[in-house]
């Protein structure tokens, strides 16, 4: 992962990294990062480079904040296929949110932190689903086919 500035300049390199997602109240990058054998999810200071491990799960990627910067949501294997959990910022708290049979992943928090869209194929094909912040009122918002390696893809929910 590296940082620059708007016009181009300052280039550096900051911590090898996957799938980086900068807080929206500080100067933390949540990533997947793999530093020996420990992989998993941590987060990584963009000014002093210190790193804080989060998770300590291999599958563990796509973290998304909270807009509140308190939580995240990721995608993690944990349990066999791809699923969608919830964690504090801190590493405590971790909650599977999503308990279906097949993939679910690509979560990003609504701007009010009370929904999560996320990607999944549970009904057969590609789909956008919410549900809300604790994983209940999972609901099917629209058919969404996904790139063959779909776990690279990315979703935002603006305001």
């Amino acid at each position: 992962m590296y940082i620059l500035n708007s016009d181009g300049s300052g280039l550096h390199p900051i911590d090898d990294g996957e799938y980086p997602a900068w807080s929206p109240v500080d100067n933390w990058i949540a990533h997947r990062g793999c530093y020996g054998a420990d992989c998993g999810l941590w987060l990584t200071h963009a000014d002093s480079g210190e790193r804080r491990r989060l998770t300590t799960g291999g599958g563990d990627g796509q973290p998304a904040w909270s807009p509140n910067g308190q939580q995240l949501v990721y995608i993690s294997k944990d349990d066999g296929n791809f699923e969608i959990y919830r964690i504090d910022r801190d590493g405590s708290n971790k909650v599977r949110l999503t308990t279906e049979p097949h993939s679910d992943g690509l979560p990003v928090w609504s701007p009010d932190g009370g929904w999560i869209a996320f990607r999944s194929d549970r009904s057969g094909q590609w789909a956008i689903y919410v549900m809300r912040s604790d994983g209940s009122d999972v609901r099917k918002l629209v058919d969404a086919d996904v790139l063959p390696v779909w776990f690279f893809e990315k979703m935002a929910w603006r305001p």
